[in-house]
């Protein structure tokens, strides 16, 4: 079989052409190479701080055991759990070796319910709770900024799930005594609850918001961030502080932005964020 014998001009052609479609092939497969290298940079929203949650307890807003003077106990008017008055003769005490020979009577401080530690035989511990009750616990150091006095707190009984809304009433500045197996500092806090909701005892979770928006640490760098708008990044300048991995803005961002989390230093600013 005899093949057609290509002239000059052909074979010309033939190797220019296979050039060409080999320039053209590897031009496709940098494209490629590029696409693949291209960073990938996530984006997130500027979101609102996550509330703080904690537990406390249900107490009496004052508490106050009697003092009971020395000699025979004559009578108690009351038993435990009952309602007294403010001035209510609670106990009358008879002591034969005070040279005043009078009979010495012990009433209640303010208004609240009586308890009776009868246990001590001739000497009864007689305990007034008022009715108005508050929500106690401790808080972190670490937490301390979180619950300014003031501040609106959301308290919920664990057991009934009833709820109060009310403020923070007192921050203590100086450490209670207890502190937990992690040697972690605590602060006594106390808001005052609605009585008619709570009883005192009550285990309640307490919940409060946080003002701010924040974005993830690794978003900044050097007070800077990468705001991405209709598919660019821009170069944003912000001023705040990190707390366990988030960043606080203070000023520079709104919340519903959207910012680079995770920008390199090949990221400049009008770069295509997809």
């Amino acid at each position: 079989m005899k093949f057609p014998k290509l002239t000059k001009k052909k074979v010309i052609y033939t190797a220019v052409g296979i050039v060409v479609l080999f320039g053209a092939l590897r031009v496709v497969n940098n494209k490629n190479d590029q696409k693949d290298n291209k960073p990938n940079y996530t984006i997130k929203k500027v979101s609102h701080m996550s509330s703080f949650s904690t537990t406390g307890s249900i107490q009496a807003q004052r508490m106050q055991v009697l003092d009971i003077p020395e000699g025979k106990v004559q009578w108690i008017s009351v038993t435990s759990g009952e309602y007294v008055y403010p001035g209510q003769a609670l106990v009358s005490v008879y002591n034969k070796g005070d040279e005043s020979n009078e009979y010495k009577t012990v009433t209640a401080p303010f208004a609240g319910v009586v308890d009776i530690d009868d246990s001590k035989q001739d000497h009864p511990v007689i305990t007034v709770y008022s009715n108005d009750l508050q929500v106690t616990t401790g808080i972190s150091e670490y937490d301390y900024a979180k619950v300014p006095v003031g501040k609106e707190i959301k308290v919920e009984a664990l057991a009934t799930h009833k709820e109060d809304t009310t403020t923070v009433k007192s921050l203590a500045q100086y450490p209670m005594t207890e502190k937990n197996s992690k040697n972690n500092t605590k602060y006594k806090m106390t808001a005052d609850v609605n009585m008619d909701n709570f009883m005192n005892g009550q285990t309640v979770k307490i919940k409060v918001q946080q003002d701010g928006v924040v974005i993830p640490s690794t978003a900044v760098k050097n007070k800077t961030v990468y705001l991405v708008k209709h598919g660019k990044a821009h170069k944003q300048k912000v001023e705040g502080y990190a707390n366990n991995g988030q960043f606080v803005i203070q000023s520079g961002l709104n919340e519903g932005q959207k910012v680079v989390i995770n920008p390199d230093k090949h990221l400049k600013s009008g770069d295509r964020i997809d």
